[in-house]
């Protein structure tokens, strides 16, 4: 038997205000009378009692005490375990946002990570499994997984001390529906349990992840504070080889939180403090505001970090790197009736060598050394196997065909979660971006969503094989591919300063570069033999790596952010970049909405499945006080 409202077994403390008035004997009265002869055998009898007493073998009083117990009990909602079993199903949030420190602790009196304040809470659920049931945890991080089912407590309880909290998004949608591919097994009924962070900010609803289930469901939120501020981007661009020059940096800050701070900065190059003004400085941040910053870093540099030296609730988003370009010139092919515009966006990038055709001229040009090439509009006939960018899916191609135009073509969604979403839109808002109209296509299964709209992708990237679509995102053999599903002169992408920082990322990643970048957890294919190299972690500790099919390394990223050095003989070190990876919305990840208090860890042994046996007791008490009344009549 359990207790559903234990707190309220505090009526247990009456119980002495109960034998007070009958230890208490109240004194008497004096009156005048004209004589005692009457009264004076009463007299004697009292002349010595004392005020106190003991109630000893008093019937009323045990009566009374057992019936306040009884009441107590009942107030607090005992509940017995039923005698079919159940499956538990816990999905655990396990993302950045799970880091944060605000949750208070009635132990310690320092605030706990929600994280692990969920972590109390399942342990509370694994205390009340009863003996037939079983538990799963299905953990939420950049991808859904099981963790464990068991019906061994302790078994469960060191699978849940072994996980720990990450840096990238969590994955709740796809942990839901491994959830319910679970409840879906005969046996048992199951019931769900979802332990996540705070809504997605204070302007927007939250989704409810038990919506998205008809199973019994129980969503716990764990969050008390929006302080949080973030370096949400940092890039950089080097002039070309031949043009003397520093580095130009670009860097936003944002502040989540309600209130505002003064943010003290601090920047630093391969490890070193930059002697810069911007070094030392404290910037003022407003309420909700981001704060863009643009300055010089040497060119002879190969890493750079920018820091937040200000104490708020999440300090793994207040510190970013990035690895410094320092790639050889490219040739960029551009087919175009009218190139005009992305000329001048690709002359402004540096090492780019343009070469302009019309798409009747495309055969004749195909066979040069391109390092990309730049679809505006068009695509040729059959196969497509070169690294290309493509700005606008033409109706009737063969690669993405599509029959239909979408009905509405508004951005719903921006990809944060996977490596090439936070590679190519990792400092570009999008958010101001207005798509007239576009072809309605099916995600290729090689590739990962960056736009999407109701009725399917506007932007996907990834690695696509030759004829064939059965190539992971991002992996293997094959070529290279950033597709806008919409034409350029359909929107308003042209006019937005988010335009160049996206072709810049987009040029960048499909030339290859020397600087690698990934997401806490991905698994990375390295362009290099695996005996022959090594990986060196940001605090210069070799990481093993593993060979693939292919014959180059396979890294599987931990969830430690930094800056990461690839060394194979003597030839230049690669530097592999590893960031939190944040919501591509402007908020927080570990934003609350204002003067909130999300969740509890406290009543959730609520969430079992358990009869409810108050009324029994109830009646117990009322027969008791029935009982009572009967003897104090008997008495008097």
């Amino acid at each position: 038997m359990a207790l559903l409202s234990p707190a309220l077994l505090w009526l247990l403390a009456l119980a002495p205000i109960l034998l007070f008035f009958y230890v208490w004997r109240a004194r008497h009265r004096r009156f005048v009378t004209s004589t005692t002869l009457l009264w004076q055998q009463a007299i004697q009898e009292t002349e010595h009692r004392a005020s106190w007493r003991l109630p000893i073998r008093h019937i009323l009083l045990l009566l009374q005490l057992l019936a306040l117990a009884l009441l107590a009990l009942a107030l607090a909602r005992p509940a017995a375990s039923l005698g079919v079993a159940h499956q538990r199903i816990v999905v655990l949030d396990t993302s950045l946002a799970m880091n944060a420190a605000d949750v208070p602790s009635a132990r310690s009196g320092a605030p706990l990570t929600r994280f692990a304040a969920a972590q109390r809470a399942v342990d509370d659920l694994i205390s009340g499994l009863g003996p037939a049931d079983s538990l799963s945890i299905v953990q939420a991080g950049p991808l859904a997984s099981l963790v464990t089912t068991s019906a061994d407590r302790e078994a469960l309880r060191r699978a849940l001390r072994a996980l720990t909290p990450g840096l990238a998004q969590p994955a709740l949608p796809d942990a839901m529906a491994l959830a319910r591919q679970l409840a879906a097994r005969p046996g048992a009924q199951p019931t769900l349990t979802v332990l996540t962070s705070r809504p997605g900010g204070p302007a927007s609803a939250p989704w409810d992840p038990c919506q998205a289930t008809d199973l019994p469901c129980t969503l716990l939120r764990f969050g008390a504070s929006d302080d949080d501020q973030a370096v949400t981007a940092l890039s950089a661009t080097c002039p070309p080889l031949a043009i003397p020059g520093d580095c130009s940096v670009f860097a936003r800050i944002v502040n989540y939180g309600a209130t505002a701070v003064r943010e003290p900065l601090a920047l630093t190059v391969d490890g070193l403090p930059l002697p810069l003004a911007i070094a030392d400085a404290t910037r003022a941040l407003p309420p909700r505001s981001s704060l863009d910053l643009v300055f010089s870093a040497p060119r002879q540099a190969r890493t750079l970090a920018l820091s937040l030296g200000r104490h708020d609730i999440l300090a793994a988003d207040n510190v970013r790197w990035v690895a410094l370009p320092h790639a050889g010139r490219r040739t960029v092919l551009v087919v175009s009736d009218d190139p005009t515009t992305l000329d001048r966006a690709l002359r402004a990038l540096p090492n780019v060598t343009i070469r302009d055709v019309t798409p009747g001229g495309y055969a004749d040009a195909v066979g040069a050394a391109n390092d990309l090439t730049v679809f505006d509009g068009w695509l040729p006939d059959g196969d497509l196997n070169v690294p290309a960018l493509i700005l606008g899916v033409p109706s009737g191609n063969s690669v993405f065909p599509s029959s239909r135009l979408m009905r509405s073509a508004n951005v719903q969604d921006v990809g944060d979660r996977g490596r090439l979403a936070q590679a190519l839109l990792g400092d570009v808002d999008l958010r101001s971006l207005l798509v007239a109209r576009a072809p309605a296509l099916h995600l290729p299964l090689w590739a990962e969503p960056l736009l999407s709209a109701a009725e399917g992708p506007l932007a996907f990237a990834g690695t696509r094989a030759s004829d064939q679509d059965t190539t992971a995102s991002g992996a293997g053999p094959g070529a290279r591919m950033v597709v806008l599903a919409f034409n350029l002169r359909d929107s308003n992408l042209l006019r937005l300063v988010a335009f160049p920082l996206f072709l810049a990322h987009a040029v960048e990643w499909l030339a290859g570069s020397a600087s690698l970048a990934a997401a806490p957890g991905d698994a990375l294919s390295l362009p290099i033999q695996a005996g022959a190299a090594r990986l060196l972690d940001p605090t210069d500790h070799a990481v093993p790596l593993r060979g693939s099919a292919d014959g180059s390394a396979l890294f599987l990223a931990p969830q430690v952010a930094g800056a990461y050095a690839v060394r194979q003989g003597a030839t230049t070190p690669q530097t592999l970049v590893v960031n939190p990876v944040l919501p591509a919305s402007a908020e927080s990840p570990a934003a609350a909405p204002t003067g909130a208090w999300i969740a509890a860890v406290a009543s959730v042994s609520s969430l079992l499945a358990r009869q409810e046996i108050w009324w029994a007791v109830a009646l117990a008490v009322l027969a008791l006080l029935t009982v009572e009344w009967y003897a104090y009549g008997r008495r008097t």
